[in-house]
């Protein structure tokens, strides 16, 4: 989990930047945190004042329902666009781009409107830019076109159906637009020039209590995507595997207990979970916590965890490590030829030195405490790199003086005389010694 922490009282929706750092509202406290993706989390109010709902004028707010993030063109501001029911306005929350940055509260002029005021609940940012609002108790979708330089809006179309009981969340993908309503989900293709293309379709409705929403495009060619609901009733997560507007397969995510309890998703638990966000194919899920206090926890799948521990298998089978409990046959065969060894070794080392750079992009380039990625294990893959490189070179410098017995030479043995060689030199330079003698080099040992 993210975050579990007395601050997250009550933590309705959510939505991620292009960091990876959530937004997420708290019903209890009138307030919006961010939350770091880093272990401990940290997080902080950007919006609103502790436990105290108030008018926007005065700094505050009321009720932040749903949030959705509007990227610039240029892709160098980033906002969250948050609808408060309390106050019945479409606010902007600027310096989303970034935990560090200064943010500030600016609300929404909304033209074109037939009433006084809206009663928004769910916002959804369309692929052409407009903005989609939900109002359940009106039992209707506004679409407006938005201005963000000067902060305003204005009513494009209006959606109402027969079919629509109570719109809330929604979410996007192209031109397809997916409503939670009552105790249904429902989705609808949109015309390029206004409107709508065909009708309602229901993709599934035998949900108790339908919260949060969010889409994810699939990254098979068959054009399926991923529709995650959330239902706070049951305590668990749907996962829809849906073509259009027809749902292919439906899994379900949590055990349907109260608590806090992580693992496999089929056996975890999300009390109460009220907001989805993915991010990087990553699922964040905040939950109201039932009786207790909320939760952000995060969904995380198998492919990138089985990548990490192939490559970590690797390194180690690359070296001859076995476990204790080995087999004699397992311990007697563990060396691998020396260009094989190099080659899964290599293999180790890409791996980690490219999830570090990854690491780092998303970063923006961010100097972190412990390295430019920020993460501990920063150095520990720099030395592998250094390691890789000396190593290769010195099986190259074996094989051009026509060693004997290269095939007896093991990577083990290779990384070790790496050490002492790299080890020496820095004694070297820190003790300035213009003429290290042979009996330095051979007594010394690598620390």
């Amino acid at each position: 989990r993210v975050a579990e922490h007395r601050l997250l009282e009550r933590p309705g929706c959510l939505v991620a930047n292009s960091r990876g750092e959530l937004l997420v509202t708290d019903l209890a406290n009138r307030v919006i945190f961010m939350v770091t993706r880093s272990v401990p989390a940290k997080v902080k109010v950007v919006a609103g004042e502790w436990n105290q709902p108030g008018i926007l004028s005065e700094g505050r707010i009321s009720t932040p329902v749903q949030l959705v993030l509007f990227v610039e063109a240029a892709g160098r501001k980033e906002y969250c666009l948050f609808a408060d029911s309390g106050n019945c306005a479409i606010c902007c929350l600027t310096g989303a781009h970034s935990f560090d940055a200064d943010h500030e509260v600016q609300p929404i002029t909304i033209h074109g409107l037939t009433e006084s005021y809206m009663q928004p609940y769910g916002l959804a940012l369309l692929q052409d830019g407009r903005l989609a609002i939900s109002e359940d108790l009106r039992k209707r979708i506004v679409i407006t076109t938005l201005n963000m330089t000067a902060r305003a809006a204005t009513v494009a179309l209006v959606l109402s159906h027969h079919q629509l009981s109570a719109p809330r969340q929604m979410a996007t993908l192209e031109n397809r637009l997916y409503v939670v309503d009552e105790k249904a989900v429902r989705g609808v293709v949109l015309a390029s020039g206004g409107g709508i293309r065909g009708s309602w379709q229901v993709l599934r409705q035998s949900f108790e209590a339908p919260r949060g929403i969010a889409v994810l495009r699939a990254s098979d060619e068959a054009g399926h995507h991923i529709v995650a609901v959330s239902d706070t009733r049951k305590h668990q997560i749907f996962k829809l595997t849906v073509k259009g507007l027809k749902v292919l397969s439906v899994k379900v995510m949590g055990d349907g207990r109260t608590g806090h309890f992580d693992g496999p998703v089929e056996a975890s638990s999300f009390p109460e979970p009220s907001g989805l966000a993915f991010s990087d194919g990553v699922l964040a899920v905040s939950c109201l916590g039932g009786g207790k206090h909320g939760a952000v926890c995060i969904i995380s799948p198998n492919s990138f965890a089985l990548k990490l521990l192939k490559a970590i298998e690797s390194g180690y089978h690359a070296i001859g490590y076995v476990l204790p409990s080995a087999k004699p046959e397992e311990r007697s065969n563990r060396h691998k030829p020396l260009e094989e060894a190099i080659g899964m070794y290599r293999q180790f080392v890409d791996t980690c030195d490219a999830l570090c750079s990854y690491r780092s992009q998303l970063l923006g380039g961010r100097q972190g405490v412990e390295g430019p990625d920020g993460c501990m294990c920063w150095h520990s893959v720099r030395g592998h790199v250094i390691l890789l490189e000396s190593v290769t070179q010195l099986a190259a410098d074996l094989r051009a003086t026509r060693v004997s017995n290269l095939h007896r030479v093991t990577l083990y043995a290779l990384l070790n005389e790496s050490r002492v060689e790299y080890s020496f030199g820095h004694y070297v330079i820190m003790t300035q010694s213009a003429n290290p003698t042979m009996r330095e080099y051979a007594g010394f040992k690598a620390k």
